[in-house]
């Protein structure tokens, strides 16, 4: 999910997606960095790569576009900052690494596309989604109702001031929103796209480094929005964490919460 910075930032810099031929791996720093599996994606521009999610061609855009501009844009999308959602309560910061650290190859291939010393929460992630959704206006992230303890009894909690800034062009945002379209309809999202409205997505696998009977713990992400006759309306950001396979779950849960939303308010 963490490779539309790295996408936001390409097109802000004017390129609307330069031609790269994926071999399913690339060497940074003298180390080898792959896509799933190795696959050899072959010919890719930014759609493309975006709905393989092809790692390599993020490596090589991150190359070009240097790291303070990257970490930049990831920074401007509310990542590495914690935010007051509700009066006293605030998000995680999570990890953006120092600018010095992605001076070296490897540190910057790994943060092109979301891994290494990065660290992000769904909230995050679904305010940098929201962005993208409302025309690159990123809004700070607010809690609309309360807390609900375990019975379901909501406590309301009034909400922090938000805050709104412009961090993209919105033809970059109107773009991205095509690209996730294409995804949802073609790449990896399709499992998880919803039958009753149009849906941008896009997807993603962190590893871990924690392994569990022989086999790697990972975290599952699916993170988009869906829209009516009006434009996208609601962003919903799923993640399962911790399991060596995920089994379509993921995708199932997005499907079906985004079907049922469509399905009430559209």
């Amino acid at each position: 999910v963490f490779k539309l910075v790295t996408a936001a930032e390409e097109l802000e810099e004017g390129s609307y997606g330069y031609d790269f031929t994926c071999t399913g791996s690339i060497n940074a720093g003298g180390l080898m960095f792959h896509c799933i599996n190795s696959t050899a994606h072959g010919r890719v521009n930014l759609s493309t790569a975006l709905q393989k999610s092809c790692n390599c061609y993020f490596v090589a855009a991150a190359r070009a576009l240097g790291p303070q501009a990257v970490l930049g844009m990831a920074y401007n999308l509310g990542f590495g900052a914690s935010q007051e959602f509700g009066r006293g309560l605030y998000t995680n910061t999570g990890v953006l690494p120092a600018l010095e650290e992605l001076d070296n190859a490897r540190a910057l291939a790994n943060f092109s596309f979301g891994q290494g010393d990065l660290t992000v929460t769904p909230m995050q992630v679904a305010g940098m989604m929201n962005c993208i959704a409302s025309g690159g206006t990123y809004s700070t992230l607010k809690l609309i109702s309360g807390t609900a303890d375990s019975s379901l009894n909501v406590t309301p909690v009034e909400s922090a001031a938000e805050r709104t800034v412009q961090v993209m062009e919105r033809s970059t945002a109107l773009r991205l929103q095509s690209y996730l379209e294409g995804v949802a309809l073609y790449g990896t999202a399709n499992p998880g796209a919803p039958g009753n409205c149009t849906a941008g997505i896009k997807t993603g696998t962190a590893q871990t480094g924690v392994y569990e009977n022989g086999e790697e713990l990972l975290h599952f992400w699916y993170s988009g929005y869906i829209e009516d006759e009006n434009g996208p309306r609601y962003t919903v950001t799923v993640l399962r964490e911790a399991t060596p396979d995920d089994k379509g779950v993921t995708a199932q849960v997005f499907r079906e919460i985004a079907e049922g939303i469509a399905e009430q308010y559209f």
